[in-house]
């Protein structure tokens, strides 16, 4: 007995520069399938799920630029003209996945400016409570260094959210929509199931 069919699953690529996805509906592009794994549901990824690691799988190999993906669909959506309406409806997911991408680095970068003003005097704070309390007499001993370098310390980690977000935070992002914007400049084919 034949084991069933994902309804979404990426085959192995047939040539450099192609990525292949096969799809029980031509609509699980988009939407994600229900798990069920008595169906041969495992993973719950819809095909544009299924293309981004795809992508990112070949990314991290010396290999060619994807340039074509090629959508195995049943053969009633193997259409030229439902090929033109799928490559249309990528061009505008991209479209809309990047705009919202482009929002929420620019929210970023407010919120990296509102956190370094934050983090600064925060920081500035502690550092001339620290210089002050070195040149109080009473303090000048071991017990005066703990307090002040615990001060310092805390300086430093009031200024780590905005170093974090200077630093790594956008980069997930940025990746994110550079794979986007390459979705987006793919040629795509749709092959009937055989």
């Amino acid at each position: 007995m034949n084991a069933p069919r994902a309804p979404v699953e990426a085959l192995a690529d047939p040539a450099p520069g192609v990525v292949s996805i096969r799809l029980q509906s031509l609509d699980l592009l988009f939407r994600n399938p229900e798990v069920d794994p008595f169906a041969g549901s495992h993973d719950g990824l819809s095909g544009m799920d299924h293309l981004k690691l795809a992508l990112k799988r070949h990314w991290s190999r010396d290999t060619p630029d994807v340039t074509l993906l090629r959508l195995i669909v049943p053969a009633a959506d193997a259409t030229a003209s439902r090929q033109d309406e799928t490559h249309r409806a990528i061009a505008g997911w991209c479209d809309a996945q990047a705009a919202v991408i482009r929002n929420l680095l620019s929210v970023m970068a407010k919120e990296r400016r509102r956190a370094w003003q934050v983090g600064g005097l925060f920081f500035a704070v502690c550092y001339a409570i620290a210089a002050a309390l070195e040149t109080i007499p009473a303090l000048s001993g071991l017990g005066g260094t703990l307090i002040s370098e615990t001060i310092i310390i805390a300086g430093w980690v009031g200024v780590w959210h905005p170093l974090d977000l200077t630093l790594y935070a956008w980069w997930p992002h940025r990746f994110h929509l550079q794979q986007i914007q390459k979705i987006r400049q793919l040629k795509v084919a749709l092959l009937p199931d055989s």
